[in-house]
């Protein structure tokens, strides 16, 4: 089996990762999700579940059969196979929430002012840089969700982040999209260019 540099690339970004402050029932559940299962059976059922979709993709799907290989014979091994799934779609390093540097009920206001035609210039200098972080933080959550169904459901993305986020972020809310607003993820947000 031949395999790219890309997904090369993704393998490496598998962590084996046994101890986590996360809440695993939610862990399991997303991962589950991920990958097209039932997602509220038991915790056991959860995992007889994901360990037995995964064997039966193992002969298909090199990654998943390199991450079986990886905790094969381990005691926990399905807390080690939901952490290392749930850690490719959702990084710890990535923040859950977009990390804007005000409320969302400032935000919500200085969206409203920008509507009205009220807005000061400092204002929307601080609304531009939260649209843009929310728009980054969109754009690096659906990549990474594409990533994950590309290599372990081995199905092509189905959509365009950059376009779903500026519909979602600018366009549904009548703002104009600044120019090259995705080159400047990369560079100014650490947890963008981290995953």
């Amino acid at each position: 089996m031949e395999v790219d540099k890309e997904k090369t690339g993704y393998m490496e970004k598998i962590k084996f990762v046994v101890k986590k402050k996360k809440n695993m029932t939610y862990n399991i559940q997303a991962v589950a999700k991920m990958l097209g299962l039932p997602n509220k059976e038991s915790y056991d059922n959860q995992c007889r579940l994901i360990i037995s979709f995964l064997e039966s993709k193992r002969t298909e799907n090199i990654v998943i059969d390199k991450l079986l290989n990886e905790v094969s014979g381990s005691k926990d091994l399905c807390d080690i196979l939901v952490k290392s799934l749930y850690e490719l779609f959702s990084p710890e390093d990535f923040p859950k929430k977009s990390p804007i540097q005000i409320s969302e009920k400032k935000y919500k206001e200085l969206i409203q002012k920008k509507k009205d035609g009220s807005i000061e210039v400092g204002e929307e200098l601080v609304l531009d840089e939260a649209l843009n972080c929310k728009y980054c933080h969109c754009v690096k959550k659906l990549y990474l969700q594409n990533k994950f169904n590309k290599f372990i459901n081995n199905t092509e993305p189905k959509y365009n982040p950059y376009a779903i986020c500026l519909s979602s972020i600018y366009k549904n809310r009548d703002i104009d999209v600044p120019s090259k607003i995705s080159y400047k993820c990369r560079d100014k947000y650490t947890w963008y260019s981290k995953n």
